[in-house]
């Protein structure tokens, strides 16, 4: 729901949660993603949903790695990713 949409706070809270798993938890820099793209800042959420690819790439979730791919080809669009 937009109206309960705090984007400045969801980004302070995914970079907390990314620092606190040293970047290498594909789901945190995920979230991330989405709250930067949320924000439209669709360059900052393409550069961390790259990071989360690799990560979730290393990890061997293609689940997780093929989703990403479908998010950063919104991003590259301008478009926010909303579930």
């Amino acid at each position: 729901d937009a109206s309960i949409r705090d984007g400045t706070r969801a980004i302070e809270l995914a970079k907390q949660a990314v620092r606190l798993s040293r970047g290498k938890d594909p789901n945190y820099l995920r979230t991330l993603a989405v709250a930067c793209a949320g924000s439209g800042r669709f360059a900052e959420a393409k550069e961390t949903a790259r990071r989360a690819l690799q990560a979730a790439e290393i990890r061997g979730n293609s689940t997780l790695a093929n989703a990403l791919r479908d998010e950063i080809a919104l991003y590259e669009l301008g478009l926010p990713y909303h579930k």
